[in-house]
């Protein structure tokens, strides 16, 4: 994988890695589609990670041998972003932390403030959580098994 790789997924259930070089596709994985639309990719603790909310996983991709290393089930899994240690994601069942060395979840909240969230973006120790009209700031140490 080049390490400067961009990492997208196709409605049809392809990841493909993008050289931002030269704009071309490197490689693929199938990943195990169809996703649909409302999927994100994130890159972090060694791995690609895709929200895959119709079979209601998370799927671990290896950026080297582009091969899927796990399917997590996480409930319908729409949007995830993923640090050195954790990888967070927003799904139907909540908001969850996925630990990248077990390849499941640990942790979860299903906060009634969290039901609308859309988005969720971490770093620096803290997780940031948007919905329509808010923002929410996430102590990581409050999301307990």
């Amino acid at each position: 994988a080049e390490p400067s790789a961009v990492w997208v997924a196709t409605s049809s259930g392809r990841v493909l890695e993008l050289s931002p070089k030269d704009n071309r596709v490197l490689g693929g994985v199938d990943a195990g589609g169809p996703l649909g639309f409302n999927q994100t990719i994130a890159v972090g603790a060694g791995a690609v990670w895709l929200a895959d909310p119709f079979d209601e996983q998370v799927v671990r991709i290896d950026p080297e041998s582009r091969q899927v290393l796990a399917r997590i089930p996480a409930g319908a899994a729409t949007t995830l972003a993923a640090t050195r240690d954790a990888v967070w994601v927003v799904s139907s069942i909540g908001l969850l932390r996925v630990d990248p060395a077990k390849d499941r979840v640990v942790a979860s909240t299903t906060d009634p403030d969290l039901r609308r969230t859309r988005l969720v973006a971490a770093g620096a120790g803290t997780v940031w959580t948007a919905g329509w009209n808010t923002i929410a700031r996430i102590d990581p140490d409050l999301v307990a098994p």
